[in-house]
Parts: structure tokens; C-alpha cells; sequence
């Protein structure tokens, strides 16, 4: 195998360890189709924003709001995922679907038994950080606390009374995936409640389902892509299992694309599956979920289309982009390669018509694209895209054009070179808001001292600054607003 493909091999297993637990841009303002109103997440903290004052308007909640939630093309409701605290396994076992509730109590079961059997040691517990149980971390608290709630003298004999207190005092906590009125947030609908983490929901373009990805509670290693009804009175549906981070809704509402491992975890495929029949049925067939690692009672049965054959990367996106076709980033190397050859990211197109793949990423930007690239945006018109660099820096085309506009200098890079501290997002088909630092030239004065702090500016498609979004925000809702940008880089 040659140093290049054993060197993605590799990178690809590392990746696959990290997913879904914090190695990607957690901050993020996504907007209404027109750019009239936003979603700020920001520290855990959720701000509706009004697209011409910048207003922020603070959403109440009962705990921490998770990572990359929705707002509906238009405008009129949110997605999000809140994280709470509970104090009682009982407390949370009445919330959970009822066969993830017995799930628990199942794995606490076995879990027992294995103690007994000698396969896991009570230096084994609590879990956490590092566990040796196997399962995903938030998970593993809600067995390990179920498992001590009521122990026998068994129990306790082997476990003994030092370590039983300590697994007691474990901390659990739970997801609820809320819809709620943009113009009411108060107004809301739990549609589901998890002892995992769930992550990026997305609204299907009609509003009447949503998608989320959460992990596989016994295999953390693995994550499945949901869809429920935005109602909260249907059974959720698993669409796929072993996917990547990135899936989008078709334009229709009726199907959703994602990549997914192919057997291997190193392979992947960009496929598509119908989720509503012309006829408006969902096709669905039902689990056995205590045999199977799903949280979910059924599984689509819809029709699936594989657009094309791919490295696996959890982070890669996908988007439907105009007349039918799908973009999506992937990781691209040469067969035959040789060691000077290193594998590289870039933006590809999938045609239904010619059932064909284009890499349609600029010459230009072929030799900078990172791992960032996988978090590209297309605009609500599918016109135009913006490509995520390194160090906060990104770049705006049109598709199908040469030119590329960089709004930020290699100079005015800040923060982790790979990893976003905030996504560049599209307000509107020819705006954009980005975090800039304080040394941007979007934000210093004739004199040229710096300003003092980061700001969220909206600019045009040629880089020109429009406005300070975030003049009149707190601290608290800027990104890094506190932090200094490290003037060595200059």
C-alpha cells in the first residue's frame, strides 16, 4: 500500500474515533433563504437575529443548546437540540421512547452480569472519558446508573460500597430535539428525547419532518441518521446508519442524500433514499431493536440510489444544488499513486442526467483547499459557493466561473488552521456573514490600530463590507470576541 493511501487509511480511523463529540465548528448563524432572519448559536446559548437591525433576541432554555441548529427557509420555525442535567434514572427512563427506556435497563442487565462474570472489573467504573464499556459515553452513564439504582447484595459485594456511591454520583444527562415558532420560541414541541447526544437537525423544505444524526448508543464509533415529523407523533425512522456528518434534504422534501461506509470503513458511497412515496406514504419496516444497535422501532424501506463510490470522511457534506444535481467534498487520490502523491480534499458534482462525477472546485483553490472545505455552503440560489479555508479564511464563486474572491488576507487568518471557529454562512443569494478578527481590515480605522474585538460582518460577493452584523452585541455572543488574534501570524 503506498504512504499516501495509508496515511488517508489511517486519518480516516482517527476521524471516525473523534466523530460527534466536538471535533467540528460548534458556533454557527444560519438564515432564512432571504437573509430576513438568523439562528445565532453561540457558548451554548441560542439568539434569534433580525436581518436588517441585528437585533439579538435571547431563546430561554432549560440547559445548553447543541450544535448547529436550523432555521426553515422561511424563517418561521427553528431546530434545535438541548442538553439537560437529570438528577434520577427514573426521571429520565419516563421521557425516552419506551424501547429505549428498556434498552437501558437491558444493557444495566447485562452489564451486571458481565461484572459478575468477571469480563469488566469495578475498576472499570463509573465509565466516562476513556471508558472500557464500549458504548457511547453518555450512554454508558444512563447503564451504569440504571445498573446501581436498586442493587442486590451481589452487586454491592463485588463492587463494594466505595465504588457503588462513586458510580451513583456518575452525571447523566439527556437530549431533547425541540421545533419550535421563530416568532414564539416559548411555543415549542419536544419531538424527541435521548440519553445521547443528537446533532445538526435539519427541517425537510416542506416543515413537516425533520432530520438529525446522533450516535449508535452501544458503538459510539458509529453514527445513524434519523428523521421523526416535526408533530413529535410518529415513530422516529432510521435512514441510514454508519453515515457521515454532512446530508441535506432533496428539494422535494420526499428523499435525503448522505454518505455512508460501504462495508469498510475506509470506503464510502453518496447515496440518496426516498423517504415518502409519490402516493405521500412512508415506506417503513419495522426493527428488532434488542437485537439491533438502533434506537428506532422502524427503519425506511424507501428506494435507494448510489450517486457514486468514495473515500470515507465523517466530516464530508453533500448538497442538492440546480436542476438536480449534488455536490458534496470528498478526499480524492490517484490510482496508480506514488509517494510523492498526497491525497487531497476537494468539491465534486454528481449529474443525474450524464451519471457522472466533476471535480468543479476552481484551479485555484485546488492547492488550498483543507479539511475545511467539507463545511462548504451553496447559496439559496445554487449560484454561488463559499469554500472554508484554513484559519478562519474563505473564499466566494460562482460555479462554473475561474474567479475567486478571498474577503480575508493570509494575513488576517486567526484561530485553529483546520477546524472553524465559525462558519461563513449565506445571507441571502448575494450576501455573506463571517467572523473576522480584530485586526481585519474590514474593522480597522484610518489610523490602522486594531479594533477591539472580533465582529460578525455581513459583506457582498465581491468582499466588500455591507455592515458590523455584531456592533452592538454582547461579548457573550461573539465567537472568541474576548480572545486576541496572535500577531506572530502577521
Amino acid at each position: 500500500m503506498k504512504r499516501s493511501i495509508r496515511s488517508y487509511s489511517l486519518f480516516v480511523l482517527c476521524c471516525i474515533l473523534t466523530l460527534l463529540v466536538g471535533c467540528f465548528p460548534e458556533d454557527s448563524l444560519e438564515w432564512s433563504r432571504d437573509g430576513s432572519w438568523g439562528l445565532l448559536r453561540t457558548g451554548a446559548e441560542l439568539f434569534i437575529v433580525e436581518g436588517t437591525s441585528g437585533t439579538l433576541t435571547p431563546i430561554a432554555l432549560d440547559g445548553e443548546a447543541g450544535p448547529m441548529p436550523d432555521i426553515s427557509s422561511d424563517g418561521g420555525r427553528i431546530a434545535y437540540v438541548e442538553m439537560r442535567p437529570c438528577s434520577t434514572v427514573e426521571e429520565g427512563l419516563k421521557l425516552f421512547p419506551a424501547n429505549v427506556a428498556e434498552m437501558i435497563r437491558r444493557d444495566a442487565r447485562r452489564l451486571r452480569e458481565k461484572l459478575y462474570a468477571g469480563e469488566v472489573l469495578p475498576t472499570d467504573l463509573p465509565g466516562g472519558d476513556g471508558s472500557k464499556l464500549g458504548s457511547e459515553e453518555s450512554y454508558d452513564g444512563w447503564v451504569v446508573r440504571a445498573m446501581c439504582e436498586d442493587p442486590n447484595a451481589s452487586l454491592v459485594a463485588r463492587l463494594g460500597q466505595e465504588k457503588l456511591d462513586e458510580c451513583r454520583e456518575r452525571e447523566i444527562e439527556y437530549s431533547r430535539l425541540i421545533v419550535a415558532d421563530r416568532t414564539e420560541p416559548g411555543r415549542s414541541t419536544t419531538v424527541m428525547t435521548m440519553p445521547t447526544t443528537m446533532l445538526r437537525p435539519r427541517l425537510s423544505p416542506d416543515g413537516r419532518m425533520v432530520a438529525f444524526l446522533m450516535p449508535t448508543p452501544q458503538d459510539d464509533d458509529n453514527a445513524v441518521l434519523i428523521v421523526t415529523t416535526t408533530d413529535g407523533k410518529a415513530d422516529a425512522i432510521e435512514v441510514a446508519s454508519g453515515v457521515g456528518f454532512g446530508y441535506d434534504w432533496r428539494p422535494d422534501s420526499r428523499a435525503i442524500a448522505y454518505v455512508k461506509q460501504d462495508g469498510d470503513p475506509i470506503l464510502g458511497a453518496i447515496e440518496e433514499r426516498v423517504l415518502v412515496a409519490e402516493d405521500g406514504a412512508i415506506p417503513a419496516e419495522p426493527t428488532n431493536p434488542t437485537a439491533e444497535k438502533t434506537v428506532c422501532t422502524r427503519r425506511s424501506a424507501g428506494a435507494t440510489k448510489q450517486f457514486a463510490g468514495t473515500l470515507f470522511q465523517p466530516y464530508m457534506s453533500i448538497v442538492y444544488g440546480p436542476e438536480g444535481r449534488v455536490l458534496f467534498s470528498s478526499a480524492t487520490v490517484t490510482i496508480p499513486t506514488s509517494d510523492l502523491d498526497e491525497p487531497r480534499t476537494s468539491l465534486f458534482c454528481y449529474d443525474r442526467l450524464t451519471g457522472t462525477v466533476t471535480d468543479i472546485l476552481p484551479a485555484a483553490l485546488r492547492n488550498q483547499a483543507s479539511e475545511s472545505i467539507h463545511y462548504f455552503r451553496l447559496s439559496p440560489d445554487g449560484r454561488r459557493l463559499l469554500a472554508p479555508l484554513e484559519s478562519n479564511r474563505f473564499a466566494i464563486c460562482e460555479l462554473g466561473s475561474k474567479q475567486v474572491q478571498y474577503p480575508l488576507s493570509v494575513e488576517e487568518g486567526f484561530g485553529d488552521d483546520d477546524i472553524p471557529d465559525f462558519l461563513p454562512s449565506w445571507k441571502g443569494n448575494d450576501r455573506v456573514t463571517c467572523l473576522v478578527p480584530e485586526t481585519s481590515h474590514f474593522l480597522t480605522g484610518p489610523d490602522g490600530k486594531p479594533h477591539h474585538r472580533r465582529e460578525i460582518v455581513v459583506i457582498d460577493t465581491n468582499g466588500q463590507l455591507l455592515e458590523v452584523l455584531s456592533k452592538d452585541w454582547p461579548d457573550a455572543a461573539i465567537p472568541g470576541a474576548s480572545q486576541t488574534t496572535d500577531r506572530s501570524r502577521l
